[in-house]
């Protein structure tokens, strides 16, 4: 190497290799480096979306169940048609088939959000494992007994069925505590235990929103 006494030109040589090496070392460094962060925030990207759309899924959920249990009954929700033997019926038979279908169509509205937050629970089940799941469990019995009570109550006032049904459902009813109605706040232990869970599975999913990348 030009002029330099061979100890010099060495001593260069081996200096270069150990800049190259450290370039090499530093690249690969800020590599590393720069996967992590896309890592993070590909993980801040994926858990902020799935919790937000959890949490969309579960309000239209809460909604479906407490129009459910509203104790008034709507003109919008009435039978938009009534067949001949409907138009000719009246008293408890009349009553009682206007009833079935409003909560029929009351149903059919929690079925569907129940529905759709299945879906989005099962992506939080891979994601996040059972913990989660668990909330949701304790919510879905709570509608479970709901579901017993509305049909109980149906049961109780339809003439179509034999008497002996229609007393085993009130019986049934009176042995059971009032869920199917939504009652004054002191009153209405339900609304206060599907809102303490609701409230557990917000804590839970909210900092995921809201966490900063």
């Amino acid at each position: 190497m030009g002029n330099f006494p061979d100890g010099i030109t060495a001593a260069i040589g081996a200096l270069g290799q150990i800049l190259m090496a450290g370039a090499a070392v530093a690249g690969a460094v800020a590599a590393y480096m720069g996967l992590n962060t896309w890592k993070h925030q590909s993980r801040y990207d994926r858990d902020s979306g799935l919790a937000r759309r959890l949490l969309l899924s579960l309000y239209r959920y809460r909604e479906a169940i407490i129009a459910l249990r509203s104790p008034f009954i709507f003109s919008s929700e009435a039978p938009e048609r009534m067949t001949e033997e409907d138009k000719w019926s009246h008293g408890d038979k009349n009553r009682f088939l206007s009833n079935a279908r409003v909560y029929e169509r009351r149903w059919k509205s929690v079925a569907s959000t129940r529905s759709e937050l299945h879906a989005v629970l099962l992506e939080a089940d891979a994601t996040w494992g059972s913990e989660l799941r668990n909330r949701f469990n304790r919510l879905f019995d709570l509608q479970a007994e709901l579901n017993i009570e509305v049909s109980n109550s149906l049961d109780a006032s339809d003439p179509a069925l034999p008497e002996f049904q229609r007393r085993s459902a009130q019986e049934a009813l009176r042995k059971s505590r009032t869920v199917m109605y939504e009652l004054s706040s002191e009153r209405d232990e339900f609304s206060r235990e599907f809102g303490s869970v609701v409230k557990e599975i917000e804590d839970f999913l909210r900092p995921k929103v809201d966490a900063k990348s």
